[in-house]
């Protein structure tokens, strides 16, 4: 049986998280090859933190969620 392995990147899309996001980008790790975050323009410190855990982050156009969703797949270099 011939099993092809495929590369998953997790999106973690948010906006002035700086609470949660750390643990959120701890949570998926396990589970991703990638782990991006768009971030929708935060006035806070959700940047800083996914970056201090070697996240790379990406900033939509401000335009709700789904531009959020857009970019992400613009970005993610996964398979899934």
């Amino acid at each position: 049986m011939n099993h092809v392995h495929k590369t998953v990147t997790v999106a973690v899309i948010a906006r002035n998280e700086e609470a949660t996001v750390g643990g959120v980008i701890e949570s998926v790790k396990p589970y991703a090859d990638e782990v991006i975050l768009v971030d929708g323009n935060s006035t806070d410190k959700t940047r800083d933190i996914a970056e201090s855990m070697d996240v790379v982050s990406h900033r939509d156009a401000g335009k709700g969620k789904g531009d959020g969703i857009r970019k992400a797949i613009e970005a993610a270099a996964g398979d899934v």
